[in-house]
């Protein structure tokens, strides 16, 4: 499946495994491609997104 220089987060989403590491990866791409599209936003670089709970 991972043929591919990708980054492969495997889940499964009726045991809720591997949630938490897709959603920390998405973030850190969002995050990534955020700051190289918008260079004059580097102010809120550091400051950390606050994650909603999902209800189940």
């Amino acid at each position: 499946m991972a043929r591919g220089t990708h980054p492969v987060i495997f889940i499964s989403a009726m045991k809720k495994q591997n949630i938490d590491e897709l959603r920390a990866a998405l973030m850190g791409l969002v995050k990534q491609t955020h700051f190289i599209r918008y260079p004059h936003n580097q102010l809120e670089a550091d400051i950390d997104f606050q994650e909603e709970e999902i209800p189940e």
